[in-house]
């Protein structure tokens, strides 16, 4: 009876001999999968140098025949676009002992690097996951989860001019004037702001609100027009911005936007896209009054509207500096009004040069002392500079 229990006992902290056959065959099942690895790196490295050749037939010919034919036109179209961009850098890279056996077929997590040049600093890094099947004697792709950008999705077309760059859905006219508006934005914005940027863009104008629920980060996206948003030299987002991007609401393609709102809105995103770094450090009413203040600045004054919400809280004497959070929900649109106005009233009684100041002391400031910026660079506070704010909105829109 002892020998009996000493043997289960033995059986429940090492396995019996039949488990250990079973993990080894495992072990070697992931042993021969990591083998692959180098064989499926050359795979993507002759996909790399198709792509630079413009070699569509090259790019197909690394997908394996028994693919799915949804992945085969799939590929097709993800060429198209790729081959479209601008391209400084596009590469794809095993990441080393991500390989996996799936049944028959072996998985690797592909390091993706890819740089517009002109629009970005540095290559632009992903991962996802790529399978492949051993056919005729060699590796071939049978499926991929790349989903990054809208080039990842579905057909676009990509147009250029000066410093603009908008992706927007293949086939679209709608989008065939936004080139030129994103342009004279850059140009505009440019010639406000006083620091040093690339002076381009990349605009995704798209019909699918996608793209915009990817990047806005924000529980109604939908209230959204645009948002400026990063793209990073790391994967998990803990590497530099590789470049700012604007992704457009799928209205502001369908005309229903009022007039001179397309262009007050890409003047708005695209000086967040000129601050770059300077505004992450500055509070948000600061941050979106300053793009208002950029915003409006080629609109005539009768085009120059501000929210209902904005103007009651004016005419009510209770108007406040939005908390950073209030640029969220059902408060945004009156959040968004004082900023502008009190961005408005700094310029007009201390001069623009001093709204920039104040941005780049915001940035310099420590912690502790942020909250005195104010009053060391204007010689008010937050309170007396929101009560100025509001009385300008009366007198101009009361």
């Amino acid at each position: 009876m002892l020998g009996l229990l000493l043997v289960a006992l033995l059986a429940a902290r090492c396995g019996l001999p039949g488990d250990q056959r079973d993990g080894a065959g495992g072990d070697r099942a992931s042993e021969a999968a990591r083998a692959a690895e180098p064989l499926v790196a050359d795979v993507l490295d002759r996909r790399a140098r198709a792509l630079q050749a413009g070699d569509a037939t090259a790019w197909a010919a690394e997908v394996a025949a028994t693919a799915d034919p949804a992945y085969v036109e799939r590929q097709a179209w993800v060429f198209t676009n790729l081959l479209q961009l601008p391209r400084r850098v596009a590469t794809w890279d095993v990441v080393a002992g991500s390989a996996r056996d799936e049944g028959g077929r072996v998985a690797v997590d592909v390091r993706r690097s890819l740089q517009v040049d002109g629009w970005d600093s540095a290559p632009v890094v992903t991962v996802a996951r790529h399978t492949f099947v051993r056919e005729d004697g060699a590796y071939r792709l049978v499926g991929d989860a790349e989903d990054a950008a809208p080039w990842d999705r579905g057909p676009v077309q990509v147009l250029r001019e000066g410093g603009a760059l908008v992706v927007a859905d293949a086939g679209d006219g709608r989008a065939a004037g936004l080139p030129g508006e994103v342009a004279d934005a850059v140009a505009a914005v440019d010639g406000l702001v006083p620091f040093a940027w690339s002076a381009t863009a990349m605009v995704y104008a798209l019909g699918s609100p996608e793209a915009l629920d990817r990047a806005a980060g924000v529980d109604d996206p939908s209230a959204l027009d645009g948002v400026a948003f990063p793209v990073w030299t790391d994967p998990d987002g803990g590497g530099d911005v590789a470049a700012l991007r604007v992704v457009l609401s799928p209205r502001v393609l369908d005309g229903s936007l009022g007039p001179g709102t397309r262009d007050r809105l890409l003047r708005h995103e695209l000086t967040h896209v000129a601050l770059g770094s300077r505004d992450d450090r500055v509070p948000v009413w600061l941050s979106e009054g300053v793009a208002e203040y950029v915003a409006v600045r080629g609109l005539p004054r009768s085009e120059r509207v501000i929210s209902r919400g904005a103007l009651d809280a004016a005419v009510r004497g209770d108007a406040a500096l939005p908390a950073d959070d209030d640029f969220r929900g059902a408060v945004s649109g009156t959040s968004y009004g004082l900023a502008w106005y009190a961005c408005e009233h700094v310029a007009a009684v201390y001069g623009a040069e001093t709204l920039w100041q104040l941005l780049d002391s915001y940035a310099a400031s420590p912690d502790e002392e942020r909250d005195g910026v104010l009053t060391r660079t204007l010689g008010i506070d937050g309170a007396e500079l929101a009560d100025a704010a509001a009385e300008r909105i009366v007198a101009t829109f009361g």
